[in-house]
């Protein structure tokens, strides 16, 4: 691509959103996610079809506040973070894309879920924004296992910890001190 194209609109929605952000694809890269801010501040993850842009469905819309929706490698498993069970963001993982056996993931707030590679851990942000969290996910006869060990309450350890503490990846985090 030489970047002469033009853009070309995927997905339009009602005007009374306030934002509208691409937020994963689903494990066969057919569909889009993305989550939509409404004027009264709820937010709403759905789903669209590339090749089918008509072709949009909203998985999760209610009250709270849900953004962030990621699906698994393997594309059976969504995580997400909302604020269904209180005032701050927490993070979840639902079966995907009927978004039943919701897990909570989080013990103290959580932001911005996305899946290892493999699928076998989920990296999460701290509500301050200063930490990255993560734990263990396995995948047993159609059944989900969320190692917490050392998790209680996300504190320094090997899992639900800094990134730094994990063995399975490096990244890197810029961010102001000020």
């Amino acid at each position: 691509a030489d970047g002469s194209g033009t853009d070309e609109p995927v997905l339009t929605r009602s005007v009374n959103l306030l934002s509208l952000r691409a937020t994963g694809w689903s494990a066969d890269g057919t569909r889009l996610l993305f989550t939509e801010v409404e004027a009264d501040a709820r937010s709403a993850i759905g789903q669209v079809a590339i090749d089918r842009p008509s072709e949009v469905q909203v998985l999760l819309e209610n009250a709270f506040l849900n953004d962030s929706g990621v699906v698994s490698p393997n594309g059976q498993w969504m995580a997400y973070q909302s604020t269904l069970s209180g005032p701050q963001s927490e993070i979840y993982i639902a079966r995907y894309p009927e978004l039943g056996d919701r897990r909570t993931i989080s013990t103290d707030g959580g932001t911005r879920p996305f899946w290892s590679r493999d699928g076998t851990e989920l990296y999460f942000g701290s509500l301050d924004n200063r930490q990255m969290l993560a734990v263990t996910i396995t995948v047993k006869d159609q059944r989900m296992i969320v190692d917490f060990a050392g998790t209680a309450p996300q504190i320094r350890g090997f899992k639900n910890s800094s990134i730094a503490n994990s063995t399975s990846a490096v990244f890197m985090s810029l961010a102001p001190f000020f």
